[in-house]
């Protein structure tokens, strides 16, 4: 339990909230929305050209958007229209959406 503790304690934001859903399909969503978010607000593509998942530091990422001061309903405006460009069906961008707006907002 204190190993389970200080790897929580050590990791990062993102990884820190995913952590505190014991059920891994939840902590799983909110972590592939707030990267799709990310990806979004940065403009990085979601595959490299050779078609593998392209990686990126996550935590990096997201402590450096919410270090600055930004108005997040232009954010979540045009990560709806990210959503909207990559296909998504609406039921899945609402539930992304929410997801997002949950650990950014």
């Amino acid at each position: 339990m204190a190993t389970k503790a200080l790897k929580i304690e050590n990791s990062g934001k993102i990884a820190s909230f995913v952590a505190r859903y014991s059920n891994k399909s939840t902590g799983s969503g909110y972590k592939s929305a707030i990267e799709s978010f990310l990806r979004c607000m940065n403009n990085l593509p979601k595959t490299t050209p050779e078609g593998k998942k392209a990686t990126y530091d996550y935590e990096s990422l997201f402590d450096a958007y919410i270090t600055e001061k930004r108005d997040h309903s232009d954010d979540m405006e045009k990560f709806a229209h990210c959503l909207k460009v990559d296909c998504t069906s609406l039921l899945s961008a609402r539930q992304i959406m929410t997801s997002a707006r949950c650990i950014i907002i």
